[in-house]
C-alpha cells in the first residue's frame, strides 16, 4: 500500500511539472488560443475575426474590394496554427466569390493565403500572403500576386 501512494505521489507530482512547465510558456497551446481569437485589423481596413482552437482556426474575413463595389463583405476563414517557443506559426485561407464575371468573363473569384509567426512579444504582426485570381490561360501570368499584410488586436 505504501509503494502504491508513493507512486501515485510521484505520477502527481511529474503531472504537474510538466503542465506548469506548459502552460507557463508564454506562447502555450493555452495562450496561443487565447491571442488569436478575436479581432484583427490589418493595414488596408481589412477586418479578421479568428477563432482558434486545437490547432484550427476559423472566422471570417471582411474586405472591401479593390474594384467595383465599396460594400465589405465578409468570407469564410479556414486555418492552422501551431505554438513554438517563441511565439506561433499560423496560416489561413479565404476564397473570396464576388457576383458577376471578371474581364475573361470567367467567374469572379480568388482565393488568398496569408502566412506568418506572431513573436510572443508583440502585439501587432505581418503576415505574407498570395492571392490567386481565376484568369483564362492567355492571362495567367498576372493571376498570383503577393504582399505582406500587417495585423493588429483590436478585441
Amino acid at each position: 500500500m505504501e509503494k502504491f501512494l508513493i507512486f501515485i505521489l510521484l505520477a502527481f507530482i511529474s503531472a504537474n511539472i510538466s503542465d506548469e512547465r506548459f502552460y507557463n510558456h508564454k506562447y502555450s497551446k493555452w495562450n496561443a488560443e487565447k491571442f488569436l481569437t478575436g479581432k484583427f485589423v490589418n493595414n488596408l481596413g481589412s477586418k479578421c475575426n479568428l477563432i482558434a482552437k486545437h490547432g484550427k482556426l476559423t472566422g471570417s474575413y471582411s474586405s472591401k474590394p479593390s474594384r467595383g463595389t465599396l460594400v465589405e463583405k465578409s468570407f469564410p476563414i479556414s486555418g492552422v496554427y501551431t505554438p513554438v517557443e517563441d511565439g506561433v506559426l499560423l496560416s489561413f485561407i479565404v476564397t473570396f466569390e464576388m457576383e458577376g464575371k471578371n474581364q475573361q468573363g470567367l467567374k469572379k473569384v480568388s482565393t488568398a493565403t496569408w502566412n506568418g509567426k506572431i513573436f510572443s512579444n508583440q502585439k501587432s504582426f505581418k503576415m505574407n500572403w498570395l492571392l490567386v485570381s481565376n484568369q483564362n490561360d492567355e492571362n495567367e501570368w498576372y493571376a498570383t500576386n503577393v504582399g505582406q499584410d500587417q495585423f493588429t488586436k483590436v478585441k
